[in-house]
Formats: C-alpha cells, sequence, structure tokens
C-alpha cells in the first residue's frame, strides 16, 4: 500500500466523520428547535 492511498483513506474517513459531525449537530439543532415550539404549543394551550 503506498503512502498517498493511505492518505487518501485517511482523507475520506476524515471528511466522512466531519460530514456526520456537522449532521448530528444538525439534528440536534432541529430537536431543540422541535420540542421548543412544542413546549410553547403547551404552554399556550395551559394559558
Amino acid at each position: 500500500m503506498s503512502r498517498s492511498d493511505f492518505q487518501q483513506m485517511r482523507q475520506n474517513y476524515t471528511s466522512e466523520s466531519l460530514y456526520m459531525t456537522d449532521y448530528e449537530q444538525l439534528h440536534m439543532c432541529l430537536e431543540a428547535i422541535l420540542t421548543k415550539n412544542v413546549k410553547m404549543t403547551l404552554h399556550e394551550k395551559n394559558i
């Protein structure tokens, strides 16, 4: 296995893991927004 092959593999892995991290952060943000909206809706119904 040549050095460039290894670098290519590492690059692929890094970009993939970065993508996953971004996706997870996005998911958490969406989840927070959704729960916030649900809580606000429930709060409005209580009033």
